[in-house]
């Protein structure tokens, strides 16, 4: 007599065999979402003790308009309140991130400016308003959906460097 389809693929271990790779099948790409769409802190960027040059460009593309720099010096209170500013806002991975990709996606000027972040241990952060940002030379997502993030951060480091800090406009 002939057993059933059902049966003769758990005699044969073909089901079993199925749903275990299956099984793993969805357990990766679960653990690659959760990796992906994990939050970094952007506070994380600037180490501890390093100061910051914050570089705030407003040229255009033809070359006119201005770039000022801003220092705020390594352990200083004002450093301290800027990451905690920064503390406020996360990136995540795309998967560009793991190829190196360290160009800004979207339109050249969503904020009409860019701002650079650079630290004494040679980390960078670079953003242009889009959502999109570069740290390190790779490219990274400001929160999930749009650019409203991206325009925010940026508005809020602008407004709290030239408040804070010395600038040299170049």
């Amino acid at each position: 007599m002939k057993k059933p389809f059902a049966l003769s693929l758990v005699d044969a271990g073909g089901y079993v065999r199925m749903r275990f790779v299956y099984s793993l099948t969805a357990l990766a790409v679960a653990a690659l979402a959760a990796f992906m769409f994990w939050p970094l802190s952007l506070a994380d960027v600037i180490a501890g003790d390093m100061g910051v040059l914050v570089t705030i460009s407003d040229m255009g593309f033809d070359g006119s308009g201005d770039i000022t720099n801003y220092v705020l010096p390594r352990s200083s209170e004002k450093l301290a309140q800027l990451r905690n500013l920064l503390n406020e806002y996360v990136y995540h991975r795309l998967p560009r991130t793991f190829f190196g990709d360290g160009s800004l996606k979207g339109t050249a000027d969503d904020a009409g400016y860019r701002l650079h972040l650079h630290t004494e241990d040679g980390r960078i952060l670079i953003s242009h308003g889009s959502g999109y940002i570069i740290v390190d030379g790779r490219g990274y997502r400001l929160g999930y959906w749009g650019n409203k993030k991206a325009l925010k951060m940026m508005s809020d480091v602008r407004s709290f460097v030239e408040n804070n800090a010395t600038g040299v406009t170049l």
